[in-house]
């Protein structure tokens, strides 16, 4: 049986159920990490005095009543914050993705059935400076690409309307929303070029970063649809989960807003701390769904190019080079249809069977061997 789509996500499943520690363990000291983290730098970063003196400027305010104030004090917060906070942001960000890039690597090695652990999620930080650079340069083609191609999308649209004028507006909204679209899935299909570069660079750590680009857009010829279709696939989960922290906020804002729990003493402070309970209340009851469906959609992504790299390794020229012929002058490696790869079962596999799987050992007696077998011995050498 080939490559199928159900398929891949039953096995991902498996091995999520398999797997010790448990993924939900490992997802949840990556979002800590990824969210705690980053506030905790900036407290250290940020000077506590100024914070606690802040922190009871905005209890008089809140307690005045006086929204005004409010906005006016947070204005001059920003004005007088602006450069350390854009240089803290950038760093908390670069953080961030160095600890995805560890969150990739720990679920790249579930896929394979290799042994994972906790751990696994700090690897990253030995090659933090080559994942930054990789970032960033990724960064700037999808920037100059999306600039390209919206810039090309807006001259379209401005040549439309010269044609048509102001007699078919109508006609010209179709159009331009037409337009706006294929620009949209144009730069999907630019982005998804790109989807591989962070497993191809936790696998071959010593090539150039370039090279690493280079390699994730030759992988996804003629697998960006299969990728942006299973990546479509997890879009109902994650708008549940969407559904459950609104379903849990509203509840709160109507409790509040109603005022059965509520006095009439109430004043704007109390309203605060009961705004930041109800969302906090909302991402806890939230938290456990995201919690599975994190290393579920990761996990899917990491056996995508599980398969995809193997089937490049398969397909590659050494391994399709007549008698004689130097693989380094192929101009062209034959590709396989990913929906034609067969995976091998291996032994971490879900479902594997040693023994079925095992090969047939010849018998040994002379008593079980076939009439064929005993002609085979009896012919003439």
């Amino acid at each position: 049986m080939g490559y199928h789509r159900g398929e891949l996500k039953r096995s991902v499943k498996s091995l999520l159920r398999q797997t010790k520690p448990s993924p939900m363990l490992v997802t949840l000291v990556f979002i800590a990490v990824a969210s705690i983290v980053p506030y905790v730098i900036e407290w250290l970063i940020s000077s506590p005095t100024a914070i606690l003196s802040d922190f009871n400027t905005m209890e008089k305010i809140l307690n005045s009543n006086d929204w005004s104030l409010i906005s006016a004090y947070l204005d001059s917060r920003a004005e007088t914050g602006a450069g350390i906070n854009t240089l803290i942001s950038i760093f908390l960000t670069l953080f961030t993705v160095v600890i995805e890039f560890g969150y990739l690597g720990y679920c790249l090695k579930l896929v394979r059935g290799e042994g994972t652990a906790i751990g696994d999620l700090f690897d990253s930080f030995g090659r933090a400076g080559w994942i930054i650079l990789l970032y960033l340069l990724v960064t700037v083609f999808m920037f100059l690409w999306a600039m390209l191609i919206f810039m090309a999308a807006g001259a379209i649209i401005g040549i439309i309307s010269i044609f048509l004028g102001s007699t078919a507006i109508s006609v010209f909204v179709v159009m331009a929303v037409v337009v706006c679209i294929a620009a949209v899935v144009l730069f999907i299909w630019v982005v998804l070029r790109y989807a591989m570069v962070p497993f191809v660079f936790l696998d071959s750590p010593e090539i150039n970063v370039l090279e690493v680009i280079r390699r994730s857009k030759l992988m996804m010829r003629g697998q960006k649809q299969k990728l942006f279709v299973l990546g479509l696939s997890f879009i109902g989960w994650y708008l549940l989960a969407l559904l459950i922290f609104a379903a849990v906020f509203g509840v709160g804002m109507f409790l509040i807003q109603s005022g059965n729990f509520l006095t009439d003493a109430l004043n704007t402070k109390a309203v605060f701390y009961l705004l930041l309970v109800v969302v906090i209340v909302a991402y806890l009851v939230s938290m456990p769904l995201i919690l599975w469906i994190q290393p579920y959609a990761v996990g899917c992504l990491a056996q995508f190019y599980r398969l995809i790299s193997e089937q490049d390794t398969h397909n590659s020229p050494q391994n399709h080079s007549k008698p004689g012929e130097d693989p380094t002058l192929r101009n062209h490696t034959p590709r396989r249809l990913l929906s034609d790869y067969e995976p091998k079962p291996r032994s971490s596999a879900p479902g594997y069977d040693p023994e079925k799987h095992a090969p047939k050992s010849k018998p040994e007696s002379g008593e079980n061997r076939t009439s064929s077998d005993q002609r085979e011995d009896e012919r003439p050498r």
